[in-house]
């Protein structure tokens, strides 16, 4: 699509980077209305696409036949974080909740056991 000047073609192309990798969300409601109409129409036109047919379960080369139908889907990078938890309270968190099961399965064995001696 060619564009009016190259600062608004750099700006469509953010657009759609930023389609691509957060998608999902409803962003629209926050960008300024040149980019919420391109949004919803890199949306509508997402949404249009018919999935892809896969073959019979019945034919000899099933995998390379669905190897074929199937669309090539860009590889994604997913960041890991190198440890549990993003923060100290997130931790502290999840210690206390595991603490918490813990001390119900104390309790629940201790009442079992006072109540059959």
């Amino acid at each position: 699509e060619a564009f009016p000047s190259e600062s608004v073609a750099k700006e469509n192309a953010a657009l759609l980077a930023l389609k691509q990798t957060q998608g999902s969300l409803p962003l629209e409601r926050k960008l300024p209305e040149p980019y919420r109409s391109t949004w919803l129409a890199m949306g509508a036109a997402t949404a249009k696409k018919e999935p892809a047919k896969l073959p019979r379960k019945g034919s000899k080369n099933n995998l390379e036949e669905a190897a074929a139908a199937a669309p090539e889907k860009p590889s994604i990078v997913v960041p890991t974080m190198d440890r549990a938890h993003a923060s100290r309270a997130e931790a502290d968190r999840a210690r206390r909740a595991k603490e918490a099961v813990r001390n119900q399965r104390t309790h629940a064995r201790e009442a079992r056991k006072r109540a059959n001696p």
